[in-house]
């Protein structure tokens, strides 16, 4: 299944590199890709 990854959310460029790889995607159902909290962005491994 999904697993999230705490350690990931706050670094949204290199979540995003991982993301480019296929190696991630967000979070998109649950959190529309972004809020505005702790965190810029949620990603789960595929």
């Amino acid at each position: 299944g999904l697993k999230e990854i705490p350690g990931i959310t706050g670094s949204a460029d290199e979540a995003a590199a991982l993301f480019a790889k296929g190696e991630l995607k967000p979070d998109f159902d649950a959190k529309c890709g972004h809020h505005h909290g702790e965190h810029s962005h949620e990603w789960k491994i595929i």
